[in-house]
């Protein structure tokens, strides 16, 4: 595969930075001057033919990762990406160590067991476990539906390409996950989930105190 081919993907990532940085770095110098670099670059690239259009492409590439690699850091531009910093982060703190989302793990099936007050305590402390992960992934999804949009959706598909998502898989994940189309009736089975647990925790915590004392 030529060079031009292998890097079209991470090309077309860099003109949708210097479209993004053209447009939002108008009183930025510096943000200024990085669109101008990269789309000048880019157009060298796309008038070139042959080994010159190799070494253009080459010259692209390093920039637009440059450009990528410090993303956040930018002053200018990638605000669809950093709106959706909170959920990275928020992901980050939970687990930092598990490259797959805690998530996305199916948890243990309900076994039904009715018996001794231990198999109920014991019911009871794994029912925490699964509603607190579904409780974090309904607030996972609300922040997804809030700081994320059409923009971010965008550089995610260009720079999946390149396999540049690294930090942004996740999240892309979750907006996969909020524009399915049974994703509003999931939610709302999500909440209802949340209270049922809500209401057991109620009535253990009203049995409890209603059993005497022992001396």
């Amino acid at each position: 595969m030529e060079k031009s081919e292998k890097h079209r993907g991470t090309i077309e990532l860099g003109r949708k930075i210097a479209e993004d940085l053209g447009t939002t770095s108008r009183s930025d110098f510096l943000g200024g001057w990085m669109a101008h670099y990269v789309a000048e670059l880019i157009e060298r690239y796309d008038n070139s033919v042959g080994v010159e259009k190799d070494v253009a492409g080459d010259h692209a590439f390093a920039a637009i990762l440059r450009l990528w690699n410090h993303r956040y850091q930018s002053s200018s531009g990638f605000d669809a990406i950093k709106r959706a910093g909170p959920i990275m982060e928020t992901l980050s703190r939970l687990d930092p160590e598990e490259k797959r989302p805690f998530y996305f793990f199916n948890p243990p099936g309900e076994s039904g067991q009715n018996g001794d007050d231990c198999k109920v305590l014991s019911e009871i402390a794994l029912g925490v476990d699964r509603t607190a992960r579904k409780l974090i992934k309904m607030l996972l999804l609300t922040m997804t539906m809030k700081e994320t949009d059409e923009e971010t959706t965008e550089y995610i598909r260009l720079a999946m390409s390149e396999s540049l998502t690294g930090d942004l898989k996740a999240v892309g994940e979750l907006m996969t996950d909020v524009n399915s189309e049974d994703f509003p009736q999931r939610f709302q089975d999500l909440i209802q989930e949340v209270r049922d647990f809500g209401l057991i925790c109620e009535n253990f915590v009203a049995d409890t105190n209603t059993r005497p004392s022992e001396e």
